[in-house]
């Protein structure tokens, strides 16, 4: 089994993780980032790319600033991003999105989330490990002992900046987790117009349109399994199946049918998964109460990536 000292250890590389991993190694700090798969393949890899403000006022001065800064990390890392409008509709119709109409406009960012990641993941003073399942924390004398498949980590800090252990790490915060179960569908690249008006942002976000920077549609779907429930969130959770009134790739196939149905034969690759977020648009920072050292830092769903550079600016307080 290999081992190694670290000041910090992020477990999850997704964006969040990125973002915290980068703003720590770019302020000195040796930074290691775990993740159970590979780079940007938990709930990053789900992201159409949208970057918008919350517009709820309690929300939208942190959000605002959230999208100006992640403008310009990607811009200087050489990532695209792309200023636009994008629609807000509701669903007017049971099954669901089969019925749309559009009641406002908002701004947003479109850019390659994935490439951003594996970009801010570059930096110098940054090591990361894939393919590493957390299975123990242990602290001793003060030093947090982390045990991996294969590997061991000593680190005065670990920052999970992944919902998946969250709720079994700090079971305070779990009341205040989402799991959900989310469908992502991508197009092969493309060289057309729509009649449909994108990006497209559907009931709060519980659907998600976008024709990409690499010209690839997107459509991410996320249906929330847990908000009556305050039992600890787990990523492998089972989850009834009188809970799932649609399955969220079901609602993928009847949107394409019924608004893209040029695309329906366009799939470049479509997956589900499972997703946990907060349940009232904002994130959530803090210490655990069982583990002095540990660090959480949740990010919302629809409003994440916005987020994520003040929840890297959060932890990094938390630290000094």
């Amino acid at each position: 089994m290999s081992s190694s000292d670290v000041q910090i250890l992020v477990i999850g590389a997704g964006l969040t993780g990125a973002m915290i991993a980068h703003r720590l190694a770019t302020s000195g700090k040796n930074v290691a980032v775990f993740d159970a798969q590979s780079a940007a393949q938990g709930a990053t890899r789900l992201s159409v790319g949208l970057v918008m403000a919350d517009p709820a006022p309690q929300h939208n001065s942190d959000t605002v600033y959230g999208m100006d800064r992640l403008a310009q990390l990607a811009m200087s890392h050489q990532v695209a991003v792309r200023r636009m409008k994008a629609s807000i509709a509701v669903s007017e119709s049971q099954p669901f999105a089969t019925s749309i109409r559009i009641v406002d406009t908002q701004p947003a960012l479109l850019m390659p989330i994935n490439t951003l990641t594996s970009a801010l993941l570059a930096h110098e003073n940054i090591v990361l490990r894939e393919n590493i399942e957390i299975q123990q924390i242990e602290i001793d004398d003060g030093v947090l002992h982390v045990l991996g498949n294969g590997y061991t980590v000593r680190a005065q800090h670990v920052i999970f900046a992944t919902g998946a252990y969250s709720g079994l790490l700090a079971p305070e915060i779990s009341p205040f987790l989402n799991i959900g179960r989310s469908a992502s569908w991508v197009s092969r690249p493309l060289d057309k117009k729509f009649n449909i008006t994108l990006p497209m942002v559907i009931e709060g976000g519980k659907m998600m349109v976008a024709q990409s920077t690499d010209q690839r549609v997107r459509i991410n779907v996320w249906h929330s399994t847990t908000e009556a429930s305050h039992a600890p969130v787990q990523a492998d959770q089972n989850i009834p199946e009188d809970n799932r009134p649609n399955e969220p790739a079901e609602d993928v196939q009847r949107f394409l049918r019924r608004f893209l149905r040029e695309l329906v034969n366009e799939t470049e690759a479509h997956q589900s998964g499972v997703v946990v977020t907060t349940r009232d648009h904002a994130p959530i920072v803090g210490g655990s109460d069982r583990l002095p050292g540990v660090i959480y830092a949740i990010p919302p769903n629809v409003y994440g990536p916005a987020w994520t550079p003040i929840m890297a600016e959060w932890v990094e307080a938390l630290i000094v």
